[in-house]
């Protein structure tokens, strides 16, 4: 049997491999225009082929947000706070941008939406969990327009992409379906050498980690 020929990764004929770098910039790294312009500075004299970057909200903004949301389902007034948030953003956009109006026009519909939801979490007086995560991370969602906004106007070549458009989050499984719960457990017994009549054994109460539709 013939051996497979090695192969030279240093093959001059070979075309060269490509780099990428993965970036995580926290919120005091995009606190305002002059750092994100800074970050965008990093990423546009830096070596490797392709990045990939990943950035939290701008500081104090996931805070600010939770605030505004506890603070409507309270019935109290959010809208000022609201109203600090977007012009912080407008006014960031206009710092870091020649021609902001695009970006502008895109947080006036971010903020209306964000407003919206107030609205409704005010008069329902309790914020599902679903509207509660939608305004506590729209921070992040803010801050990377911004950032992607500036590095296209400085002619860096990179795309946009939402997490919320890629990722899936499920509830905490440890089996398929329902009714595999006792199984499971079963197995937890065996795997932990316990018996099922042992009251400090491993054990996952009720019946509810199984795999959950978005409706469940």
């Amino acid at each position: 049997m013939n051996a497979l020929p090695q192969q030279d990764d240093a093959d001059p004929s070979k075309p060269p491999a490509m780099r990428c770098r993965a970036h995580k910039f926290g919120g005091s790294s995009l606190a305002d225009a002059g750092r994100i312009r800074h970050v965008a500075g990093l990423m546009l004299d830096a070596d490797e082929t392709r990045h990939v970057v990943v950035v939290s909200a701008m500081q104090g903004v996931t805070d600010a947000l939770i605030g505004v949301a506890d603070a409507a389902a309270r019935g109290g007034d959010w809208q000022a706070a609201l109203e600090a948030l977007r012009q912080r953003h407008f006014d960031a956009a206009r710092a870091l941008l020649d021609a902001p109006d695009e970006t502008h026009a895109w947080l006036d519909a971010q903020f209306a939406q964000l407003g919206e939801l107030l609205r409704a979490v005010g008069l329902l007086r309790q914020p599902g969990r679903a509207a509660f995560e939608r305004i506590q991370g729209m921070g992040e969602v803010l801050s990377s327009r911004l950032l992607h906004a500036h590095l296209r106007e400085r002619g860096g070549d990179y795309a946009l992409l939402d997490a919320r458009d890629v990722l899936v989050v499920t509830n905490d499984v440890h089996y398929l379906h329902q009714h595999d719960s006792k199984p499971h457990d079963l197995l937890l017994c065996i795997g932990t050498g316990k018996s099922v009549h042992d009251e400090k054994r491993l054990k996952y109460h009720g019946d509810q980690f199984f795999l959950k539709t978005a409706a469940q």
